[in-house]
């Protein structure tokens, strides 16, 4: 079959950073679909996510008790680890604010007016009424005054919220719509605190004062993050990096009879991949232990000291499972080693990683379970927390059946779920839980050395789009997810954490929520 790509292509995809074969795999997974999960039922408390007693003893038929009897066991061997400087945190954080705000887009039009009673209007009052409230107040206070000379509070009782707005959001003013949700100020306390802020906080408190903090951000704003973090952080020892999205990790655009999608010029018409294509990024970092956690997912301090506890439990979970993990890799692996060929010896891995991770026991003869042991444990490993679920959209933990028959535990989004099917439907309504993005991952080998995180993804998680440009149809297509299809075939365990730990911002009202004015 000829090539659907020329030689200006192969030009194109060079500079680019990437291939013809990369470009081909996109194509054929454009036409034949990304595949849906198939949803066996979800995870729930004792049945693929572990409960934590916060009375200090872990239940006696919990798997948690095969790795420590007291929870705060846990937490000491997240501290160690720390001192070993073992551990760095990980932020995606290159998203602008655009829909955060995205309520209030209509207040800024020249004919709004605050007694409509549209969803802007009624967000626009809202707004107004709890402004005091917001920790960027006082400086949309002064701007609203340097761009027009008027008080906000005369404005408001004359009607004219597009001045009021576009002093918030416009770039000839504030410029809150286009500037990255880590840079804004998001709570008060003795000055007003940008998530970024709250998580060099965090960092220091979960790895120590010398640990590592990693953000992902655009090109265009590397110059903001760098001046805010030189004016924000309080700890030298503190070592933090900044990374962009590789363009190598764009999607092609294609037409609706798969064929590549080409501007008039000819050009082909790339896409960026979505918060998978952090997948290098990640991979880049090698770092042994890696928290990741979403940038508007913060609270102010007086709140912060319950969640950090809660982050330390993961990583000390981790940072256990992981190194039993080894011992038993290096046994299985070792030829010279019988005891690692005993039955005996043999069940009590399999009960654990069974009882752990879900593994399917087989009745075969030893060297062959030693072999598919030792295959199975040897990936990377994460430990997510899950909160009770809130109606929130996103992912949450299932049991899905792979093709091949393995039943495994996954977190699953929406997009991934054929709805059509009523029983598919059902199970996930039924899901009883929420990925929150709290997840501690174990990044290298037995042997010490980083995993290649490329070969654990599952392609066929990539989400397919039908959108419109210019009154022509395309298809768009996402990486497989950061924490979904890029780390199917990882190791997980699932541990509730309390609701706390869940604080999103997608919008400005969320920051009017008690956690966020605690």
């Amino acid at each position: 079959m000829p090539s659907s790509f020329t030689e200006s292509d192969l030009q194109q995809l060079e500079l680019k950073g990437s291939s013809l074969s990369q470009a081909e795999q996109q194509l054929d997974i454009f036409r034949r679909g990304g595949r849906h999960v198939q949803l066996v039922r979800p995870c729930t408390l004792g049945d693929g996510i572990l409960a934590v007693d916060t009375s200090g003893l872990i239940p006696s038929d919990s798997p948690l008790r095969l790795l420590a009897d007291y929870y705060t066991k846990f937490i000491s061997s997240a501290e160690a680890a720390a001192k070993d400087n073992r551990i760095e945190k990980f932020v995606p954080a290159s998203g602008v604010a655009t829909r955060m705000f995205g309520e209030l887009q209509w207040a800024c039009r020249s004919d709004s007016s605050l007694s409509h009673e549209s969803p802007g209007a009624r967000a626009a009052r809202e707004v107004l009424a709890r402004r005091k409230e917001f920790a960027f107040s006082e400086e949309w206070e002064i701007a609203v005054q340097q761009s027009t000379g008027r008080s906000l509070d005369a404005l408001e009782k004359e009607d004219k919220p597009s001045a009021i707005f576009r002093a918030l959001l416009k770039e000839d003013g504030l410029n809150h719509e286009n500037l990255p949700k880590a840079l804004l100020k998001f709570h008060r306390g003795e000055y007003p605190q940008t998530p970024l802020q709250e998580h060099l906080k965090e960092t220091v408190a979960i790895t120590g004062s010398g640990g590592k903090l990693h953000f992902t951000i655009s090109e265009e704003h590397r110059r903001l993050f760098e001046q805010h973090i030189a004016e924000t952080n309080r700890n030298p020892d503190l070592r933090i990096s900044l990374s962009v999205q590789n363009s190598s990790t764009d999607t092609i655009v294609v037409t609706p009879h798969y064929e590549p999608f080409r501007t008039e010029q000819g050009r082909l018409v790339f896409r960026p991949g979505g918060h998978g294509a952090l997948l290098p990024n990640l991979q880049r970092l090698q770092s042994e232990i890696i928290f990741i956690k979403n940038v508007d997912n913060v609270v102010p301090e007086s709140l912060a000291r319950q969640t950090w506890v809660w982050s330390k439990l993961l990583l000390g979970i981790l940072n256990k499972v992981t190194l039993r993990i080894k011992d038993s890799l290096v046994s299985l692996e070792s030829p010279d080693n019988s005891s690692a060929l005993e039955d005996s010896y043999l069940d009590a891995i399999e009960q654990e990683a069974c009882a752990l991770f879900g593994y399917e026991k087989a009745a075969e003869e030893k060297a062959i379970r030693a072999k598919k042991l030792f295959d199975y444990l040897n990936r990377p490993v994460r430990v997510c927390g899950m909160v009770p679920n809130q109606g929130e959209p996103g992912g949450g933990p299932f049991w899905i059946r792979s093709q091949n028959g393995i039943t495994s535990k996954q977190i699953i989004e929406s997009t991934q779920v054929d709805s059509s099917q009523d029983e598919q439907a059902a199970r996930w309504r039924a899901s009883t839980h929420f990925n929150p993005v709290l997840i501690a991952c174990g990044l290298n080998d037995y042997q010490g050395e980083p995993f290649v995180l490329n070969g654990f993804v599952d392609p066929d998680a990539s989400i397919v789009t039908r959108r419109n440009s210019g009154g022509r149809d395309i298809l768009t297509m996402e990486l497989p997810g950061l924490w979904n299809g890029s780390m199917a075939g990882w190791l997980s365990i699932f541990v509730e954490v309390p609701i706390i730990n869940f604080n999103p911002v997608k919008t400005v009202l969320d920051l009017l929520r008690p956690s966020h004015l605690a």
